[in-house]
């Protein structure tokens, strides 16, 4: 690859870490990781759902469902869902114009 093209790339790459809903999500999850709460229902989650894996269980499954819905209910995981959203749904309208791009050079090859 020229050095131009890869730094074009970087300079894209960097151009999305730089931009305010990337930003929002690294703080985002800074407070999440800070939040003994809401990592403690995510490892909990995790936890009942290994069991589930291996023991199916209507009472684990009420037990997933209840934490779920609670964690759920903080704002601030919310608010996490609501911007991994938006960062994919913007990811994938980059991959799209990408995908496009080098279709369309494939067909011309």
């Amino acid at each position: 690859m020229n050095k131009e093209l890869k730094e074009d790339i970087d300079l894209f790459i960097n151009t999305i870490k730089d931009s305010n809903e990337y930003k929002e999500y690294i703080n985002i999850v800074n407070q999440m990781n800070n939040s003994k709460h809401i990592n403690d229902l995510v490892n909990k989650i995790k936890d009942l759902n290994k069991q589930l894996v291996k023991t199916p269980s209507i009472k684990l499954e009420s037990e997933l469902k209840k934490l779920e819905i609670e964690l759920n209910t903080i704002p601030l995981y919310m608010d996490y869902k609501d911007k991994v959203n938006e960062l994919n749904y913007i990811l994938s309208l980059v991959k799209d114009k990408f995908d496009n791009f080098i279709n369309e050079i494939e067909i011309e090859s």
